[in-house]
């Protein structure tokens, strides 16, 4: 099953002109320490991580990115949320924002110090994520879509016994105001030229 998730995934990706950032079963197990998550660099457009989480030995994965300035986080597609033993449906899992470099063991206790989180489950192909990370339903802190510059850890946790794949594509665009100054200068060049 999952060589046919990972060709799914990556058809996909690259249907979307998106970049696959991280692939658990290519570039190693994504790191499961929130002190020491594993770093990932996105570019411009969509960076597609691909992975899979179960409990209790792989419950977590956690990544840190940086987004810099004059850029935003747009979106937080989802391409796949799967049972990778059954093929179907991937049992309801949670996925967490926080600023920093270094992120938290979700709980009562933490909760609150998170900027975005949800339960995970399996969502028409496509669905945009962060609208929903955004709000606080669970207590957490809530955030502005686009998410702005600066560094910051994600995970993706699965406490059931399901082997549950997924990939997540993280959007980054240019931040509002920047995408007109990014034309002006482009404009500017285009003019020097002549």
């Amino acid at each position: 099953m999952r060589s046919a998730f990972v060709l799914a995934v990556s058809l996909a990706a690259f249907a979307a002109h998106a970049d696959v950032t991280w692939d658990e079963f290519a570039d190693g197990d994504l790191s499961t320490d929130p002190n020491a998550p594993t770093q990932l660099t996105f570019g411009l457009g969509g960076n597609v991580i691909i992975g899979s989480v179960q409990s209790p030995d792989d419950g977590r994965d956690y990544i840190t990115f940086t987004i810099p300035q004059g850029m935003a986080l747009a979106s937080l597609y989802q391409h796949q949320w799967q049972d990778l033993d059954t093929g179907g449906p991937g049992d309801t899992g949670f996925h967490a924002l926080n600023e920093g470099s270094t992120s938290f063991i979700p709980g009562e206790d933490t909760i609150a110090f998170f900027l975005g989180a949800a339960h995970m489950i399996q969502v028409p192909h496509e669905t945009d994520l962060l609208p929903e990370l955004a709000r606080t339903d669970f207590g957490n802190m809530g955030f502005s879509i686009p998410l702005g510059p600066g560094a910051y850890s994600y995970l993706v946790q699965q406490t059931g016994v399901e082997n549950t794949g997924y990939a997540l594509e993280f959007v980054v665009t240019p931040a509002p105001g920047a995408a007109a100054l990014f034309g002006l200068a482009a404009i500017g060049a285009a003019r020097r030229r002549r």
